[in-house]
């Protein structure tokens, strides 16, 4: 888990909060994991939780926008809690697009490992 906040100068920092891996993935586990972090590092002002799409992130953030508005400080009433990872995102688009030339990507690939393993072969190329 990352902080990123700003502050009193108006400077912006990033920290590391904590590394912890989950029993399950349950989000309402997940969900209790981040409030315990959020509460043993002090932080009562929270403005979005930045997840990718899997379901139990849903839970998570439905479980901490009920917690979180019990905390003094909250902004802007949780509205803008969760936030979805663009990069995820980005990444599930360019994969679907993918999946459309990956004959030809494995071709290709092919190709270059078959150029690769003979030596000559490759040598011969190179001049060419």
């Amino acid at each position: 888990m990352t902080a990123h906040f700003i502050d009193d100068s108006q400077r912006l920092h990033k920290r590391i909060l904590n590394f912890c891996s989950f029993a399950g993935d349950s989000g309402e586990l997940i969900g209790r994991s981040v409030e315990k972090c959020l509460l043993d590092w002090g932080i009562k002002r929270v403005m979005s939780l930045t997840v990718d799409n899997a379901r139990s992130n849903d839970l998570v953030v439905s479980y901490l926008r009920k917690r979180v508005n019990n905390l003094e400080g909250n902004v802007l009433n949780g509205e803008f809690l969760h936030i979805r990872c663009a990069v995820h995102i980005l990444n599930l688009v360019v994969r679907e697009g993918l999946k459309d030339i990956d004959a030809a990507i494995t071709r290709v690939r092919a190709a270059i490992r078959y150029v690769r393993s003979s030596p000559a072969y490759f040598k011969s190329l190179k001049h060419v």
